[in-house]
């Protein structure tokens, strides 16, 4: 995943590269448009305009897809930090609810050490699955 978005800001750069060493003339002869909205009169010359339209509408995709990436690889290990703290509060709370034939429910660290057992295993568990 880390990957793709370096290579997707590579392209970007690349890109912005290319279009600030090309002169306005070697844009032109570059470039063939197939969209008569892009032809500026009858010979079929490009509207250099548009081109640099096109390129930074573009690049705006370019930036917009890495952006959504990265929002979804932490909204990812937010959702798997959110399930590994609510382990804890499941625990207290079933042992607070005041009855008697709980096992330990005399002591506070049976259901600290259950607690911490059951997140040590879903953290393995989310961690092999590439989610944590």
């Amino acid at each position: 995943m880390k990957k793709r978005i370096l290579a997707m800001t590579l392209c970007a750069a690349l890109a912005l590269s290319l279009l600030a060493a090309c002169s306005d003339r070697a844009a032109q002869e570059s470039v063939i448009p197939t969209d008569p909205a892009v032809t500026d009169g009858p010979l079929g010359d490009p509207d250099p305009a548009q081109i640099y339209s096109d390129i930074i509408s573009g690049m705006m995709d370019a930036f917009a897809s890495v952006i959504s990436n990265n929002l979804n690889v932490i909204m990812k290990l937010l959702a798997s930090v959110t399930i590994l703290m609510t382990v804890p509060n499941i625990v207290f709370s079933f042992y607070g609810m005041n009855v008697g034939w709980l096992p330990f429910a005399g002591s506070f660290w049976p259901p600290l050490l259950i607690s911490v057992a059951i997140i040590v295993v879903a953290g393995i568990v989310l961690k092999k699955k590439d989610l944590l």
